[in-house]
């Protein structure tokens, strides 16, 4: 079994598309890189060990329960 625990995604990923990451249980960080603009519907919906989210400056919609059903999240940098 492929396990995430801290995601890294590469430049020039510019969609994270609906439900990507649902329900990934091991993801316990994830940082997107500049180029990623848009984080669809419940792209990270019931990460239940997300802890930490690094979102970046380009960034331009975060769709609709992105991160519902997050129990562990305790940080989410937001660009400036």
């Amino acid at each position: 079994m492929y396990k995430i625990e801290r995601g890294s995604l590469n430049e020039g990923l510019q969609t994270i598309g609906s439900e990507a990451f649902a329900a990934c249980k091991s993801l316990e960080r994830i940082i997107l890189p500049s180029t990623v603009t848009i984080v669809g519907q419940m792209a990270f919906e019931d990460c239940s060990n997300l802890k930490e989210v690094i979102l970046n400056e380009g960034l331009e919609k975060i769709g609709k329960g992105a991160f519902c059903r997050c129990p562990s999240l305790e940080s989410i940098t937001l660009p400036q």
